[in-house]
């Protein structure tokens, strides 16, 4: 499963369910070379458009830090 919403995570765990959360799963879309960075970019700033991160910003930074490798754009 992949969500944000710290609901479906509690009920993920609940049920011994692997959950991701959307920053992993464009990093493993990068990785596989289906998106590129400059395509997570352009999602990241759509979601900050629409004030919909998927985590305070300081922790979406350090976040992104961790699973790309540079600093997040936004």
């Amino acid at each position: 499963m992949v969500t944000d919403d710290g609901g479906m995570t509690r009920v993920a765990e609940a049920n011994s369910i692997e959950c991701w959360s959307t920053i992993k799963l464009l990093r493993l879309m990068v990785t596989a070379g289906r998106i590129d960075m400059e395509k997570v970019a352009e999602i990241l700033e759509y979601w900050d458009y629409e004030q919909d991160l998927p985590m305070p910003l300081g922790k979406l930074r350090q976040v992104f830090r961790e699973y790309f490798g540079v600093d997040c754009p936004l």
